[in-house]
This record gives structure tokens, C-alpha cells and sequence, in this order.
């Protein structure tokens, strides 16, 4: 998982889901023509085609994912399956944010399963824990302020809602 700006250019993007070897982009409709131009680049190949969530009542453009549609497919399939995700979470990557630095192009910085797990343990203890679970018919509305695409938005976020 990378976290891209929204407000970068389609090189920008092109270059960061190259470094990153991404197989796929998640995106909004607003922002898909910026998408769509960034992996038809030549540096940029995926192994899906990018994925949208809807954000209104039009549909996803044409070759594209619907996200809510993966989502309920995925949930079946794993109801069907019960298959499991094997990870090395010293080695494997969750999260790959890229920072700029002080010199040259943003960077990958590499974040393990491993690394971020005493993090979430941390938030999690009582004196941390705001929002109650979302069961029944009660449910916390968290509004984030912080953009996901930095990494302070992304972790404080994800954070708070788990």
C-alpha cells in the first residue's frame, strides 16, 4: 500500500506506482483522467485494471473496477473459501509511504507488519480508546481532518478507526 496526492501530476503518479511496483490504484472518478494518463505511461504497468469508488449515482468508467463491487465479490468469495493470507510480518511491507526528504524525488520508506503492530497495541490501550465499537445500530462517525495521502493523516486515521 502507497499513498499517492491527489494533487500530483500524472509524471508524479506515473513515477511513484512504478518505484513502488504497485499492481493496482484505487481512485475516485474526479481523479481517474489523472490516473488513467499516469499508468498509460510506459513506465507504469499493472496487473489490474485501476479501481474507482463510486462517489454518486454515475457509473465507474468503462475498464475499470467497481470498488463496491470488489468488495461484496471479495466477501463472498472468502464466506466460499475461508481462505487465509500467509505474511512474514518481519519481512512483508504494509505500508510503503514515500517522503521527499532533503534531497532528490520522494522515496519509498518501507513500514513492516512488525514495525506498525506495537503502534496500533499503544492506541489501543484504555486511556487511548475514544470511539466505541460499530454494533447494532450505533455507529461513531470520525471526521479526519488530515490528508490520508500523509502519512500523519493516513496512521492517525487508521488509528482511530480501528
Amino acid at each position: 500500500l502507497t499513498l499517492l496526492n491527489p494533487a500530483y501530476t500524472p509524471f508524479e503518479m506515473s513515477r511513484q506506482i512504478h518505484h513502488s511496483d504497485a499492481c493496482a490504484v484505487v481512485t475516485i472518478p474526479e481523479k481517474y483522467p489523472a490516473v488513467s494518463e499516469a499508468i498509460s505511461s510506459n513506465k507504469t504497468s499493472l496487473r489490474f485494471p485501476p479501481i474507482v469508488i463510486p462517489t454518486g449515482s454515475e457509473p465507474v468508467p468503462e475498464s475499470t473496477i467497481n470498488f463496491s463491487e470488489l468488495i461484496a465479490d471479495g466477501i463472498v468469495e472468502f464466506e466460499k473459501t475461508g481462505e487465509q493470507l500467509t505474511i512474514d510480518p518481519a519481512r512483508d511491507t504494509f505500508l510503503l509511504p514515500y517522503s521527499s526528504g532533503t534531497t532528490g524525488l520522494p522515496k519509498g520508506v518501507e513500514v513492516t507488519h512488525k514495525s506498525i503492530g506495537p503502534n496500533f497495541h499503544q492506541l489501543r490501550q484504555p486511556e487511548y480508546i475514544f470511539a466505541q465499537p460499530a454494533i447494532g445500530d450505533h455507529q461513531d462517525v470520525i471526521p479526519a481532518f488530515l490528508p490520508f495521502y500523509h502519512m500523519y493523516g493516513f496512521i492517525i486515521c487508521l488509528h482511530v478507526c480501528l
